[in-house]
């Protein structure tokens, strides 16, 4: 987490920070809040727009993430943060970690 007050340059820390990150391997998930912007100034994007990054870089989690919404465990249009922390991304987490191991064995 990057903190600070206004204007003290957390988005270049974070922008730059990415940056760097993607070039020596893909990034999971990155989120900025941005004020003025409504869709990036909602903590509840938050969770969802992480989880969604990640789906589009491991088929699998995808997979969970899609059983979890298929099964209503959290609705992403209501603002709870951590039904949307929990159910799209410890759990798929989880199931993916979970996987790996079974497929070790």
């Amino acid at each position: 987490w990057i903190k600070g007050s206004p204007g003290a340059g957390k988005s270049a820390i974070a922008s730059s920070l990415q940056s760097r990150l993607m070039k020596k391997h893909p990034l999971g998930g990155f989120f900025s809040f941005r004020r003025g912007d409504a869709a990036l100034s909602n903590p509840a994007a938050l969770w969802r727009t992480i989880a969604h990054q990640l789906a589009r870089s491991d088929p699998k989690f995808a997979s969970t993430i899609i059983k979890t919404l298929n099964v209503n465990l959290v609705d992403p249009q209501r603002p709870n943060i951590e039904d949307h922390f929990d159910s799209l991304i410890v759990e798929p987490l989880k199931a993916c970690f979970n996987e790996q191991l079974q497929d070790r064995r």
